[in-house]
């Protein structure tokens, strides 16, 4: 066996170069340690850059409806009804045209429908819609006529009375 390998003065100046490099890469490689630049902190971990654009939705606002809606006991009923803007309830304040001076409120669960007789994209409001029928109270608002709202019967049929029966958007 040649010890030769192991004394640098015998070996040829390349090889001792050679050798000399190879052992610092074998030292080098078993250290591995990242110098991070001055602005950045050190970290093994990966910093990604949050690029998200945040927007900010409108806030959708409840409708308010308000009207004289005829009544069967008195001369009228004024009538104050918001629909709340998740469209899940509506709030109902009521006086009676005879006496004004009484008001009456009442909270409604909602339920909406599309379309109504030969209009698709009519809006049916349905107050109560988790009642029978008879309890219930019936809106619709048609394409094209976002100002009004008129009452039909719980068979879902236009009063035929000549009376108002709607309300208009506040």
């Amino acid at each position: 066996m040649n010890v030769a390998f192991l004394n640098p003065i015998s070996m040829a100046p390349s090889k001792f170069i050679f050798s000399i490099l190879f052992t610092v890469l074998l030292i080098s490689c078993g250290n591995k340690t990242t110098i991070a630049p001055k602005d950045q902190p050190k970290t093994d971990s990966v910093v990604s850059k949050d690029t998200t654009v945040k927007t900010e939705q409108p806030q959708a606002k409840p409708e308010v409806y308000e009207g004289v809606l005829p009544c069967s006991k008195c001369q009228g009923m004024n009538i104050y009804m918001t629909i709340a803007s998740d469209y899940q309830s509506a709030d109902v304040e009521v006086s009676h045209l005879d006496n004004p001076n009484v008001e009456e409120g009442y909270s409604y669960t909602l339920n909406t429908e599309r379309g109504y007789e030969k209009d698709p994209d009519a809006t049916v409001y349905i107050l109560n819609w988790d009642k029978p029928e008879n309890g219930q109270w019936i809106f619709v608002r048609e394409t094209g006529n976002d100002s009004t709202i008129f009452e039909i019967k719980s068979n879902r049929k236009r009063y035929t009375d000549k009376k108002n029966h709607s309300l208009t958007k506040k």
